[in-house]
């Protein structure tokens, strides 16, 4: 009887062997998988005047923060941004586009993620002109940024909505 066990136990230990290194495998996979889907930078196309050098340091803020930016110079920014959806009242310097929203002006990153995070059903979010200490404008800022909430298309008609005060 002791024989058979000890043939036994070989075969059973090899076993136990094999399933905790596959185990153990799978499980480092696992990690690795997620982290490579997460380190692919996004995509972000921002349109930008012709002669302004602002849009460029907020492209260079949306590389710091892992964006892959393509900058595409555009004569009549204007008539894009309002065909894209975006209002008068919510006009800003430069209009970017990442992952199917409308990011208008100089929206610091944090509301950026915040956005592509939520994923709420609106066209985009907004901060209109070209406000002093934003992302991308020199200077210190005088008091609170609202960033504003760009309605999809066919939303009910009304002044702009807040979607964030910083």
């Amino acid at each position: 009887m002791f024989q058979k066990m000890k043939f036994a136990r070989p075969r059973v230990a090899r076993r136990l062997a094999v399933a905790v290194l596959l185990s153990a495998v799978a499980a480092m996979a696992m990690p690795v998988a997620a982290l490579a889907a997460k380190s692919a930078p996004r995509m972000a196309t921002l349109y930008k005047s012709p002669d302004c050098t602002c849009c460029d340091g907020y492209a260079d803020h949306l590389r710091q923060s892992g964006f892959d930016v393509k900058i595409v110079v555009d004569e009549n920014l204007v008539a894009r941004a309002m065909a894209l959806g975006v209002t008068e009242e919510l006009l800003g310097c430069h209009t970017t586009l990442i992952d199917g929203y409308l990011v208008e002006g100089h929206v610091p990153i944090e509301y950026v993620h915040r956005l592509l995070h939520e994923r709420p059903k609106i066209a985009g979010i907004s901060v209109p002109g070209m406000p002093v200490g934003v992302p991308g404008m020199p200077g210190e800022r005088q008091g609170p940024l609202r960033i504003f909430e760009i309605a999809a298309p066919g939303a009910v008609a009304g002044g702009p909505r807040i979607y964030a005060i910083d």
